[in-house]
């Protein structure tokens, strides 16, 4: 079976301030979805995308984002 991309994005707050990163997450069809994804701490957000490329694509659109509006950090 075919593997699915997943763009995520995860955020954490320090002494008031958020910060968030997107990144690309791998789905192996074999592996459980749910349990896979309730391990990654402080997720937020889950798309599910076509290609490993589109999910690189949303996920550098996003970073780009979260660093012109200042909230930009790795969890």
């Amino acid at each position: 079976m075919k593997n699915t991309y997943l763009a995520i994005t995860t955020h954490t707050e320090v002494n008031g301030k958020e910060y968030n990163f997107a990144s690309v997450f791998k789905h192996t069809p074999s592996n459980n979805l749910w349990s896979q994804l309730h391990g990654i701490r402080n997720l937020s957000t889950v798309n599910v995308c076509e290609t490993k490329k589109e999910a690189h694509e949303i996920v550098d659109f996003w970073n780009e984002c979260f660093e012109k509006n200042g909230t930009y950090g790795i969890v």
